[in-house]
């Protein structure tokens, strides 16, 4: 049979693990998973804008030179 002899890797009991991180105890502001990808995604919306915006805007500044 095959042991369960694996360095470390097991969860210790009396231990919390990644369960605390969801528990209603834990300090801090309470956001789920889907929170995060939106607020991520939306400040990645929000710097990809930002990219187009500056090039547009350099863009123009230098056709008025011209």
């Amino acid at each position: 049979t095959k042991s369960d002899s694996g360095g470390g890797a097991g969860k210790q009991s009396g231990q919390p693990g990644i369960l605390k991180f969801y528990d209603q105890d834990s300090p801090g502001i309470k956001m789920t998973p889907v929170q995060v990808l939106v607020i991520s995604l939306v400040f990645i919306a929000f710097v990809v804008l930002m990219h187009i915006y500056g090039k547009v805007r350099s863009s123009v500044i230098k056709e008025d030179e011209e």
